[in-house]
């Protein structure tokens, strides 16, 4: 464990409709070791899983993925940096796919994409709990107007992806400090059950 060591992790986005143009400049001049996009609120993912539904042909992922991510990534991959964004939204793969085929375009070879999915849990939540408890009513009785359900994630699959080498993580539902955590976990080599330190490093991630 080193908690001496300086790590330096910017913010590329605080909501879906954040400018990008500070995330370009915190990529060319922030020395960063670390940036991460926040752009997926309980209302986004909500309006996504409505639009899938009426648009097969929407990706599932942040509609500003391409320009936020053409933005960063040559100043990014040229100094290091890795990238960390919840931009996945209902589909990470995709976004995950789509990431790759920019880096292509940009001529950029020889980075490891990682996706971090399991957050969707529509097709299983009624059958995780007979009712529901602010009513009291069968979870079955909602069966024909469920739209969608989204379960949150933490830190620890992050962790995972940067510790088998990915440069870039995108994922679907998690929870907005877990974006900035996740470095400092795997970073500072910390237990995620030090709860002094993934208390601070959560309040960190709260801030940012």
């Amino acid at each position: 464990m080193n908690d001496s060591k300086i790590l330096r992790i910017g913010a590329g986005a605080a909501w879906w409709g954040d400018r990008i143009e500070p995330a370009a400049l915190n990529a060319e001049r922030g020395r960063l070791d670390y940036l991460c996009f926040e752009t997926m609120a309980e209302a986004t993912v909500s309006a996504a899983q409505v639009r899938a539904r009426r648009d097969p042909s929407f990706p599932g992922y942040d509609t500003y993925l391409d320009d936020r991510m053409r933005a960063v990534l040559p100043a990014c991959m040229r100094q290091g940096t890795r990238i960390i964004s919840n931009q996945g939204w209902i589909n990470p793969q995709g976004a995950a796919r789509r990431i790759v085929e920019l880096l292509r375009e940009l001529d950029i070879t020889g980075v490891k994409v990682a996706a971090v999915g399991g957050s969707l849990i529509t097709d299983r939540v009624l059958s995780l709990a007979p009712t529901i408890l602010e009513t009291g009513a069968p979870t079955q009785s909602i069966a024909h107007s469920l739209i969608s359900a989204e379960a949150y994630l933490g830190a620890a699959p992050i962790v995972d992806a940067l510790a088998k080498g990915a440069q870039i993580v995108v994922t679907g539902r998690v929870a907005d400090p877990s974006l900035f955590l996740a470095p400092m976990v795997h970073e500072f080599g910390w237990d995620l059950l030090d709860h002094g330190r993934i208390g601070a490093g959560s309040a960190i991630g709260h801030l940012m």
